[in-house]
């Protein structure tokens, strides 16, 4: 799935999710970090297309 459609349906409606993603550079790698309630962050690899546990 792609991230657009992921936010939309998926992480932007939900209440578990704090704010826009913020897009950061980790190991090189670009990312968009999503902020979740519990204080914790997931994170989207953009050149996986894949969800990461941060």
């Amino acid at each position: 799935m792609d991230f657009p459609t992921l936010w939309h349906e998926i992480l932007r409606p939900s209440p578990l999710v704090i704010g826009p993603p913020i897009q950061t550079i980790r190991d090189g790698k670009l990312r968009l970090e999503m902020q979740l309630v519990s204080g914790e962050r997931i994170a989207f690899d953009s050149t996986s297309n894949k969800i990461l546990a941060d």
